[in-house]
């Protein structure tokens, strides 16, 4: 499933941990397990700390549906 959708709709915080990460959400699968990893991936990419990919991890493992999952990412990095 590719995920094709305007992230500017996904309602949550503008305020990124990671906001300097852009990772490509539209267009690439979106099955949760592949957007984690992908995120997880550029995270680690930058330098992060293996604490805080865990930390990512943890919170998407424990979202409530789809567009938590997604709200979450995009606290995390910036998304497009």
């Amino acid at each position: 499933m590719k995920l094709d959708m305007d992230m500017e709709n996904i309602a949550g915080s503008t305020d990124q941990k990671y906001q300097q990460i852009y990772v490509q959400l539209s267009g690439e699968d979106g099955n949760t397990g592949a957007i984690m990893a992908r995120v997880a991936r550029a995270l680690k990419d930058e330098g992060v700390t293996v604490v805080e990919v865990n930390n990512f991890r943890r919170e998407i493992f424990n979202a409530d549906n789809y567009d938590h999952v997604l709200r979450i990412v995009q606290n995390w990095v910036s998304v497009g």
